[in-house]
């Protein structure tokens, strides 16, 4: 069984390559209307909260994707925050933002259209990237969005942050 100190350490050790300020790893009771949802980033915090009632009931990789999704979005909040040092695309960025901002949480009666948006494309490609090199197993896509992170995956496959082993 992984540990939330392991993926702590996850989050520490890629934080610094992103050289970003490390998000705080929390297991916690999520509100109601988040129960079906294993991990979220909260912005405003820079924490990343992995539900209390799912955390034991979920395998090691959805963890991890878990984990890569939300260090994902800490990593765009910080590109997003921090636009002049950034190497991201500045159109790219705004965009992320304008996203961020819509503050939507994923729920269990989430519509399809959420995983449309450019943060969440970028973060199942990262944590698509990551599971492939750590456990050789894809992430399950959404056929509406796969080509969309496919793209995404090939733009960024290799940065410093994606895990190869």
């Amino acid at each position: 069984m992984i540990s939330i100190d392991l993926l702590k350490g996850f989050e520490d050790r890629i934080a610094s390559i992103q050289k970003r300020k490390p998000a705080k790893v929390i297991k916690m009771k999520l509100p109601e209307e988040y129960k079906q949802v294993i991990a979220m980033y909260i912005k405003e915090e820079n924490e990343i909260l992995f539900n209390d009632l799912l955390f034991d009931k979920t395998n090691e990789v959805d963890l991890m994707a878990a984990l890569f999704h939300e260090m994902r979005h800490a990593y765009q909040w910080n590109q997003i925050t921090n636009k002049k040092s950034s190497t991201e695309p500045i159109n790219l960025l705004d965009e992320w933002e304008e996203e961020f901002h819509l503050n939507l949480q994923p729920t269990k009666n989430q519509n399809d259209n959420y995983y449309k948006r450019l943060i969440e494309i970028d973060a199942i490609a990262y944590a698509d990237l990551n599971i492939k090199n750590i456990y050789q197993t894809s992430l399950d896509i959404p056929i509406e969005i796969k080509s969309d992170v496919l793209a995404r995956e090939s733009e960024i496959k290799h940065n410093k942050d994606i895990i190869k082993l």
